[in-house]
C-alpha cells in the first residue's frame, strides 16, 4: 500500500479551484469597484483561495489515504473447468 501526496495536492488543487471560481462568478454581483470585485476578479480570487485550501487538504488526504494498484494477470496456460467428483457423479477422480 501506498500514499500518494502529489495526487492528492493536484486533485485538491483542481476540485478547490473550479468550485470557488463557480462560488466566486455566482456570489458577486459584477458592478466593479476598489470594494465591489467585478465577476472575472471575484473567479480570479476564488481560483486563488480555493486552489490554495484545496492544495492543502488534497496534500494532507494524500499523504494519509494509502491505496493499492491491482493489474489483471493473465495465466500461463488455460484454465480447467473442475470435474465433478462425488455423489452422483459417473467419473471417477483422477
Amino acid at each position: 500500500m501506498k500514499a500518494d501526496p502529489g495526487r492528492g495536492a493536484w486533485m485538491g488543487a483542481l476540485i478547490g479551484g473550479g468550485t470557488f471560481v463557480v462560488l466566486g462568478v455566482l456570489t458577486c454581483d459584477g458592478r466593479g469597484g476598489l470594494y465591489d470585485p467585478s465577476r472575472g476578479e471575484c473567479a480570479q480570487y476564488g481560483a486563488l483561495i480555493g486552489g490554495a485550501a484545496g492544495t492543502l487538504i488534497g496534500l494532507l488526504m494524500g499523504s494519509l489515504v494509502k491505496t493499492q494498484r491491482w493489474e489483471e494477470v493473465r495465466p500461463d496456460r488455460p484454465l480447467r473447468q473442475p470435474e465433478s467428483v462425488g455423489r452422483g457423479s459417473n467419473r471417477k477422480a483422477p
